[in-house]
């Protein structure tokens, strides 16, 4: 799937393969590496204390900050994202507050 994404997102059109060559396809394109030895991490609601899982972005850069509601309780958080040059990320997150 990821390489039908890459040849989609260059502009290109997807090939038409049999199962064979697609089973083949796959199985090259699982053993490379992302760029990341995480794929996902995971972080804890102030508001409700539920550990919540999400996925990394590296293309968005070793430093990121965003808002995402909680999916359990659906407070706000601001979500803080580090990866190191080895790839290994460090999530925390904190409460948004309203600025009135």
């Amino acid at each position: 799937m990821l390489w039908a994404c890459k040849i989609l997102a260059s502009g290109d059109t997807l090939p038409v393969l049999d199962a064979d060559q697609a089973f083949s396809k796959l199985s090259e394109d699982s053993n490379k590496s992302v760029g990341s030895s995480q794929e996902e991490v995971s972080y804890t609601c102030d508001a409700c204390g539920e550990e919540i899982v999400i996925p990394i972005d590296l293309s968005e850069g070793s430093s990121q900050r965003y808002v995402e509601d909680c999916p359990v309780c659906c407070r706000a958080n601001i979500i803080h994202v580090s990866v190191d040059d080895n790839g290994q990320a460090q999530v925390w997150a904190e409460p948004e507050q309203d600025h009135e």
